[in-house]
């Protein structure tokens, strides 16, 4: 019903997945449409999941995405139905940022009027900026986390450089261990 609502409210590039469920292959479809998608799950746990799953598919295939946040109703339908089609129109024109949904979700789990609340809030943001591609929205993100917490910019971006290089050790010491059980193998064999 809800694909059937918002194509009534006059947004006629839409599409609905099975359950909250899309793949790759969806993802690369929708994008021969348009570079950038947007997501209306339903607005309850499992809808933020799917959601969650959907950005890193759409980012993962070289789009983009954003996330309608429909509040005081649970999905499009019962949104449009309680509040019309031009409040419906407003939230799909501010839908958020993939990085600034993930950022928010955290945001909520610490208490970042705290010291330890941040800590512990950046370094769980900071995990999502290591996935970035785009030199410039880690840029952007880290100046606005540091304009949030109160924390420099300059300890994030350590932060962020530091797991950046942990995690290239780690990719580094993972090949070596795969390219050492090959040549063990192989030495066994023989």
């Amino acid at each position: 019903m809800d694909v059937i609502s918002v194509y009534q409210a006059g947004i006629k590039n839409i599409v609905a997945t099975l359950g909250t469920a899309i793949t790759e292959n969806q993802a690369k479809l929708m994008l021969r449409y348009g570079s950038e998608i947007l997501i209306c799950y339903d607005s309850d746990e499992a809808g933020t999941k799917a959601a969650l799953r959907a950005i890193d598919i759409i980012n993962n295939v070289g789009g983009r995405a954003r996330v309608i946040r429909l509040k005081n109703a649970k999905d499009p339908d019962e949104y449009i139905n309680k509040n019309g089609v031009e409040k419906f129109k407003e939230a799909v024109k501010n839908a958020m940022p993939a990085t600034e949904f993930k950022i928010s979700l955290i945001k909520k789990q610490y208490d970042v009027t705290s010291t330890d609340g941040k800590i512990l809030f950046i370094d769980e943001v900071v995990n999502i900026f290591t996935k970035l591609k785009d030199a410039v929205e880690v840029d952007a993100y880290i100046t606005k986390v540091a304009e949030d917490t109160g924390i420099s910019r300059e300890a994030i971006a350590s932060k962020y450089r530091e797991k950046i290089s942990k995690g290239r050790s780690e990719e580094h010491t993972s090949e070596l261990q795969s390219h050492h059980d090959l040549v063990c193998r192989l030495l066994l064999e023989k």
